[in-house]
Protein backbone atom coordinates (compact mmCIF):
# COMPACT_ATOMS: atom_id res chain seq x y z
CA UNK A 1 0.00 0.00 0.00
CA UNK A 2 3.08 2.03 -0.20
CA UNK A 3 2.56 3.11 -3.84
CA UNK A 4 -0.89 4.53 -2.94
CA UNK A 5 0.10 6.51 -0.16
CA UNK A 6 2.78 8.26 -2.62
CA UNK A 7 -0.38 8.23 -5.27
CA UNK A 8 -2.60 10.08 -2.84
CA UNK A 9 0.26 12.44 -1.79
CA UNK A 10 0.36 13.23 -5.77
CA UNK A 11 -3.67 14.11 -6.52
CA UNK A 12 -6.32 13.92 -4.34
CA UNK A 13 -7.60 10.51 -5.76
CA UNK A 14 -10.52 8.92 -5.42
CA UNK A 15 -10.20 5.23 -5.26
CA UNK A 16 -13.06 3.09 -7.26
CA UNK A 17 -15.07 -0.07 -5.75
CA UNK A 18 -13.41 -3.14 -7.21
CA UNK A 19 -14.71 -3.52 -10.66
CA UNK A 20 -14.11 -7.28 -12.64
CA UNK A 21 -16.19 -5.75 -16.27
CA UNK A 22 -15.05 -2.60 -18.75
CA UNK A 23 -16.95 0.33 -16.92
CA UNK A 24 -17.54 4.00 -17.47
CA UNK A 25 -16.10 4.90 -14.21
CA UNK A 26 -16.28 9.16 -14.65
CA UNK A 27 -17.96 11.37 -17.22
CA UNK A 28 -16.49 14.94 -17.35
CA UNK A 29 -12.84 16.60 -17.20
CA UNK A 30 -11.07 14.28 -14.71
CA UNK A 31 -7.22 12.97 -14.18
CA UNK A 32 -6.36 9.36 -13.92
CA UNK A 33 -3.47 8.99 -11.04
CA UNK A 34 -3.38 4.89 -11.40
CA UNK A 35 -4.53 1.51 -12.22
CA UNK A 36 -4.09 -1.68 -10.33
CA UNK A 37 -5.38 -4.57 -11.85
CA UNK A 38 -5.45 -8.06 -9.23
CA UNK A 39 -5.56 -11.50 -12.26
CA UNK A 40 -6.84 -14.94 -11.25
CA UNK A 41 -3.22 -16.05 -10.55
CA UNK A 42 -3.82 -17.61 -14.44
CA UNK A 43 -5.29 -16.07 -17.04
CA UNK A 44 -3.69 -12.82 -18.59
CA UNK A 45 -5.67 -9.16 -18.11
CA UNK A 46 -5.38 -6.76 -20.73
CA UNK A 47 -6.53 -3.13 -20.08
CA UNK A 48 -7.58 -0.54 -22.10
CA UNK A 49 -7.81 3.36 -20.56
CA UNK A 50 -10.22 5.76 -22.88
CA UNK A 51 -11.05 9.61 -22.64
CA UNK A 52 -13.78 8.54 -23.33
CA UNK A 53 -17.46 7.60 -22.87
CA UNK A 54 -17.19 4.56 -24.21
CA UNK A 55 -14.68 2.09 -25.70
CA UNK A 56 -13.96 4.25 -28.73
CA UNK A 57 -11.24 5.34 -30.66
CA UNK A 58 -7.33 5.05 -29.43
CA UNK A 59 -7.24 4.24 -25.69
CA UNK A 60 -4.76 7.11 -23.78
CA UNK A 61 -2.96 3.98 -22.25
CA UNK A 62 -3.06 -0.24 -22.45
CA UNK A 63 -0.81 -2.37 -21.32
CA UNK A 64 -1.14 -6.61 -20.14
CA UNK A 65 -0.74 -8.07 -16.76
CA UNK A 66 0.56 -11.81 -16.52
CA UNK A 67 -1.91 -13.83 -14.85
CA UNK A 68 0.93 -15.17 -12.88
CA UNK A 69 2.50 -12.27 -11.53
CA UNK A 70 -1.36 -12.05 -9.62
CA UNK A 71 -1.35 -7.92 -9.91
CA UNK A 72 -0.26 -5.32 -11.71
CA UNK A 73 -1.21 -1.88 -13.33
CA UNK A 74 0.30 1.64 -13.74
CA UNK A 75 0.69 4.73 -11.38
CA UNK A 76 0.89 8.01 -13.01
CA UNK A 77 1.71 9.40 -9.43
CA UNK A 78 3.01 13.45 -10.05
CA UNK A 79 2.16 13.13 -14.04
CA UNK A 80 -1.55 12.10 -14.23
CA UNK A 81 -3.42 11.71 -17.43
CA UNK A 82 -5.57 14.55 -18.01
CA UNK A 83 -9.12 13.55 -19.51
CA UNK A 84 -10.89 15.41 -21.02
CA UNK A 85 -14.33 13.70 -21.65
CA UNK A 86 -14.73 11.20 -18.88
CA UNK A 87 -12.77 8.21 -17.62
CA UNK A 88 -13.63 4.60 -19.21
CA UNK A 89 -11.64 1.39 -18.96
CA UNK A 90 -11.84 -1.84 -20.55
CA UNK A 91 -10.49 -5.23 -19.31
CA UNK A 92 -10.63 -8.49 -20.53
CA UNK A 93 -9.11 -11.49 -19.15
CA UNK A 94 -11.03 -14.17 -16.86
CA UNK A 95 -10.92 -13.22 -13.66
CA UNK A 96 -8.98 -9.83 -14.11
CA UNK A 97 -10.64 -7.31 -11.52
CA UNK A 98 -9.45 -3.74 -10.79
CA UNK A 99 -9.28 -0.49 -9.07
CA UNK A 100 -9.05 3.53 -11.04
CA UNK A 101 -7.73 5.93 -9.19
CA UNK A 102 -9.35 9.20 -10.47
CA UNK A 103 -9.78 13.23 -9.42
CA UNK A 104 -12.32 15.26 -11.00
CA UNK A 105 -11.00 18.70 -12.24
CA UNK A 106 -13.87 19.96 -9.93
CA UNK A 107 -12.52 18.74 -6.65
CA UNK A 108 -9.15 19.78 -7.40
CA UNK A 109 -7.67 22.68 -5.37
CA UNK A 110 -6.14 25.60 -7.29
Amino acid sequence: MEELKLLRRAIPVIPTKEKSASALIFTGPCLLGGVKIITDGTNDATVKVYDALTATGDPVDSWVVTGGNNYGGTQYGYTPVTLSTGLYISVSGTGAKYYAFYAPFSQLRT
